[in-house]
């Protein structure tokens, strides 16, 4: 996606849910990105969590952990180098990170 962001875009703005925060947006569940993988699809699979629902087919459910990949800071300076860069806080906390260029 990035590097088609960079491919066609003159300007853009991209926001993205910081790795290092607490709480995982998408299962809504803290620290969910740090578990390993085989917890992440155990949970995924029996809990239902978050935005995501139960998903009971260990495929599906593995698939979804492995495409949701929630980006560090370093991370989006690395996808896109041109822009410039600010952190979403919340309670003083980088809760989203945005990369943005206009020119």
């Amino acid at each position: 996606m990035a590097s088609e962001v960079l491919r066609v875009g003159k300007n853009y703005f991209i926001q993205t849910p910081n790795y290092y925060f607490p709480l995982e947006p998408h299962w809504v569940f803290p620290f969910f990105q740090f578990l390993p993988v085989p917890w992440r699809i155990w949970m995924t699979r029996n809990l239902n969590l978050g935005h995501i629902g139960r998903v009971p087919d260990r495929t599906a459910a593995s698939k979804l952990v492995a495409e949701v990949q929630l980006l560090t800071p370093r991370r989006m300076r690395q996808l896109f180098p041109e822009a410039k860069m600010y952190d979403e806080l919340f309670l003083g906390l980088t809760k989203s990170l945005v990369a943005y260029k206009f020119d």
